[in-house]
């Protein structure tokens, strides 16, 4: 035998013992940890039998029939929602996602609660904690918080989407333009305007889309509300680079309007000589010069012109009273978000909304009509608008022309110009100073 394979025989052997050394190390580190696969951790005891029955002491008193610690409205602020809505949303979870529903595990100890995991969700949406943070509070795992925060938004989008959180039907657009036109807007049924939500988690490859004017990553969102802040349309997702005009642009909402898809009902008004064929939408100065938009006045300069920009200003602020109130009542919007996908964030955000106009509607909120109190009796009794039904045309030939004449009045600056002179003039009419001088009678 040479050298060279003596010392080959050498190294092999060493090999050999080096392997089965790191093998009887791993089997050993693996073994001490005694869970139920190799390699994991042993479940903790976190007390979550305790920390349900507390919470049930706390608040609900299920168990034992005895007036709760907190009261009702206690339990509001911190949960954002009344009782009476957390009652229907737990009976209507435990009958749709079996999640919801406390169940023993594989070795037979009783899991969590379902109002122990409401409590994980509500917190997560309305204080923005994170899911590790509520370990100590809920008594579960971090993975369990963020569990019941996803199934708790998807079940809440698949319950109430087709209630809460749709296009406004025939009914509720009268109501909403009857709304409009005591505060000086007949016609109108909305306000539209866009917001962002900071994306901590967002991919490196896609940070140069989504920056935003903060520099960070973003994911912006268009609403429309009524004056009343129950929010009817939302469109979650667009890149931060993108501003409202492009959004509106891209928007299925929009792409519906402009096709004469929706709304399946137009006006028939006049106002001061103008026939309004079109409902519109207060937004501001960055939206095209559309027929379906009241935008405001850059440079105002009558008296008219002056009065219409702040009964404008005071009519479109509702959108932004509505991020304001949002953003605030579930502060998980309010902070960067750690979710990775795109599609969560828009579940989360939807339910948001939806649990918003509950709580609205539940409230009774009347929006600035609560403030205008003070309108005489002849002022409030509007004439009822008359609407015209929209038919499609069963032909593709048809269904083009109409869309192309819809366009040609929907997009012509001129259309727009006199509607904003009509508008102006209507507002003036109304609730403005008719002792004009004549300067301020020159357009």
């Amino acid at each position: 035998m040479s050298s060279s394979d003596s010392d080959s025989e050498i190294i092999y052997q060493m090999c050999i013992q080096a392997s089965c050394a790191t093998a009887i190390t791993a089997t050993k580190s693996i073994s001490t940890k005694k869970g139920s696969k190799p390699g994991k951790l042993p479940n903790r005891n976190f007390g979550r039998t305790e920390g349900a029955s507390r919470l049930d002491r706390d608040y609900f008193c299920r168990e034992n029939p005895q007036p709760p610690l907190f009261t009702e409205n206690e339990f509001e602020r911190r949960y954002r929602v009344p009782r009476e809505i957390y009652e229907k949303i737990r009976t209507n979870l435990l009958d749709h996602n079996e999640f919801f529903i406390q169940k023993n595990d594989a070795v037979g100890e009783l899991g969590a609660s379902t109002d122990l995991k409401l409590m994980a969700a509500f917190r997560m949406l309305c204080d923005g904690t994170s899911a590790y943070s509520l370990v100590e509070s809920t008594r579960m795992g971090e993975d369990l918080n963020m569990k019941c925060l996803k199934e708790f938004t998807k079940s809440i989008v698949e319950m109430y989407e087709e209630e809460w959180l749709r296009r406004p039907s025939k009914n509720e657009i009268v109501d909403i333009e009857k709304r409009y036109s005591i505060l000086g807007f007949p016609g109108c049924i909305g306000a539209v305007d866009c917001a962002s939500w900071e994306w901590d988690n967002c991919p490196i490859g896609w940070q140069g889309n989504y920056k935003g004017k903060g520099k960070k990553p973003v994911c912006r969102m268009e609403v429309i509300c009524d004056d009343s802040l129950r929010v009817w349309h939302l469109a979650f997702g667009a890149p931060g680079s993108r501003n409202d005009l492009t959004i509106m642009d891209q928007d299925p909402f929009f792409n519906d309007v402009r096709n004469g898809v929706w709304p399946p009902y137009q006006p028939n008004l006049c106002i001061s000589g103008f026939n309004l064929d079109m409902f519109y939408y207060l937004a501001d100065g960055i939206y095209p010069r559309y027929k379906i938009f009241a935008l405001p006045l850059m440079d105002p300069r009558t008296k008219k012109e002056r009065y219409y920009s702040s009964r404008h200003s005071s009519a479109r602020k509702a959108v932004e009273r509505l991020f304001g109130v949002l953003f605030r009542q579930f502060f998980i919007l309010y902070r960067p978000s750690r979710i990775q996908s795109i599609y969560e964030m828009e579940i989360i955000v939807k339910a948001c909304c939806i649990i918003h106009n509950m709580i609205s509607a539940h409230r009774g909120y009347r929006g600035t009509m609560k403030f205008r109190e003070e309108l005489d009796e002849q002022e409030r009794q509007t004439r009822p608008i008359s609407m015209r039904r929209i038919l499609r045309p069963q032909s593709t030939y048809d269904q083009a022309l109409l869309w192309r004449n819809l366009l040609d009045n929907m997009e012509d600056p001129s259309h727009h110009k006199c509607f904003t002179l009509a508008l102006i003039q209507n507002i003036w009419n109304t609730s403005g100073d008719m002792d004009v001088d004549s300067s301020d009678e020159m357009e």
